[in-house]
């Protein structure tokens, strides 16, 4: 096992808190894993306290990238910690330590090596934004909803084959994120987020089905459901189109599912939530998007560009984009 260090100085003076990470590359021309040693530094920006261990690093040249294999415990003594990123990397569990991490609010673990939801960060009673997406997640603990405070969702590019009740029960949660995962049913209970879910991704799964109460979600913006095996609606589901017809940012598409309504068929009738934007559905293929990274608002920025629609808030058929976009997969 060979040993390269890079441990930079920092920027000013007084030195910040810093971690010293033990990252890992293995390839196929080698026999012997190299490591890789890093400083790296706390930042705090506008207030915001930050540490970012996402695996970009890689030596000049080589296209491989060195990984982290677990967390150092040395991150869990920040206390003062709000957002950490440790994206891209091949962590499977977490220290039992991470419960220190008391102000924690922004948690970025996208494309690691989990399993299932680690039971350790439901202690993480500030945590509001949570990206869980390009795992191997097969299920949510009841326990998720001990997460109160939380508003951001990420569980996308997984395997989970069944919607958590608990899920309801997060008083405060506005984005949800549950695409491209083994779903065949909703709850009937989502509406107890009828005041507060504002988005929220199915598409890619295999829903047959939606219950009647998806249409009590009143501050709904976005709900895009294409890709799945949907064959009924509730009877009040195309009313859901009403402000999508009169708004040139709804979108409306009905296509490639067993349940299809020309959109020239479409009788609207009032009774729909009066904030819905987004309406998808069409066929049902498990695919991987060009998927980023984290933004801010949850948002991700490879499907950003849909939210921009011609007059009459009707898209073509984007399945030719979709095929493209599926090249990008899980490293």
């Amino acid at each position: 096992m060979s040993v390269l260090e890079r441990i930079p100085s920092p920027s000013s003076l007084s030195s910040p808190p810093y971690v010293e990470v033990e990252l890992m590359r293995r390839t196929s021309q080698r026999r012997d894993s190299e490591v890789l040693k890093k400083r790296v530094y706390v930042t705090e920006v506008n207030g915001t306290v930050s540490l970012d261990l996402y695996s970009g690093w890689a030596l000049e040249g080589e296209e491989h990238k060195f990984k982290l294999y677990q967390l150092p415990i040395k991150v869990c003594s920040f206390t003062n910690l709000q957002k950490l990123w440790v994206s891209h990397n091949n962590l499977a569990e977490l220290p039992g330590q991470i419960d220190q991490l008391i102000n924690l609010k922004e948690l970025y673990l996208h494309h690691n090596a989990f399993t299932a939801v680690p039971s350790r960060l439901l202690k993480l009673e500030n945590l509001e934004i949570l990206w869980l997406s390009s795992n191997y997640i097969t299920s949510v603990p009841p326990e998720i909803n001990l997460l109160t405070n939380l508003r951001h969702l990420h569980l996308e590019h997984n395997e989970i084959a069944q919607y958590q009740e608990s899920l309801n029960d997060l008083p405060n949660l506005s984005v949800l994120y549950l695409n491209h995962n083994n779903l065949q049913a909703l709850s009937y209970n989502i509406h107890k987020l009828s005041q507060t879910l504002r988005r929220l991704y199915l598409q890619y799964n295999k829903l047959q089905t939606l219950p009647e109460t998806i249409c009590t979600l009143e501050k709904l913006e976005i709900l895009y459901l294409e890709n799945n095996e949907i064959n009924t609606v509730p009877q009040n589901f195309q009313p859901f189109c009403q402000k999508i017809e009169t708004d040139n940012k709804g979108v409306v598409k009905v296509s490639n599912n067993p349940y299809v309504t020309p959109r020239s068929r479409v009788k609207l009738s009032v009774g729909a939530p009066p904030n819905v934007q987004g309406l998808q559905i069409s066929s049902n293929t498990r695919r991987h998007s060009d998927y980023t990274g984290p933004l801010g608002d949850g948002i991700n920025p490879s499907r950003s560009s849909r939210f921009s629609v011609p007059a009459g808030g009707i898209l073509p058929d984007d399945r030719e984009d979709l095929k493209k976009k599926s090249s990008t997969l899980r490293h």
